[in-house]
């Protein structure tokens, strides 16, 4: 059976797994062939119960938004690894993430984008005072020319992919 609460988001890992995130009730893992359902939260290692964001990388590493930052769920050797501000992430609300084709984390706040580079550590900040229409991301992806499109509360973003030039559309 479900966590009960509020569920945020859902994503599909390598194994055909499914993760669903929630607000307080950590992730539930579906096990699409034996219809078992795994529970992951703090109790397990998770930095926190609430979950707010989900995302894959190209290794199949699962990574959740958590309320000071990230962590990275590693499915193959069971780990876990936590990035919060002593890696540079800022201590705020994760609204939405995703990896581009370059391999960077970008991870939609309350207070902007942060775009990581994690294999060089170096994170980059873009928000309302470097062009972002707004701080408060809704939604992020990336195009099939690999721009980044970023919805917030007060209009929608065209950024290239290094994260240096945002186009602000309204």
């Amino acid at each position: 059976k479900p966590t009960t609460g509020h569920h945020v988001q859902i994503l599909q890992d390598d194994s055909k797994n499914i993760w669903i995130t929630t607000m307080a009730g950590g992730v539930d893992i579906i096990d699409t062939a034996s219809a078992k359902i795994k529970y992951l939260g703090k109790n397990d290692g998770l930095s926190s119960d609430t979950i707010t964001a989900i995302a894959k990388d190209k290794n199949g590493q699962i990574w959740l938004g958590v309320p000071d930052g990230v962590d990275a769920v590693d499915i193959k050797s069971g780990t876990i690894k936590h990035f919060n501000h002593l890696q540079g992430f800022r201590n705020a609300f994760t609204t939405w993430m995703y990896f581009g084709n370059k391999g960077y984390l970008w991870r939609g706040t309350e207070t902007g984008i942060e775009l990581a580079d994690l294999k060089n550590r170096k994170i980059r900040y873009i928000n309302q005072s470097n062009g972002l229409t707004g701080d408060l991301v809704l939604s992020v992806l990336q195009d099939n020319y690999h721009r980044t499109w970023v919805a917030t509360t007060t209009g929608l973003n065209m950024i290239d992919q290094n994260g240096e030039t945002v186009h602000p559309l309204g």
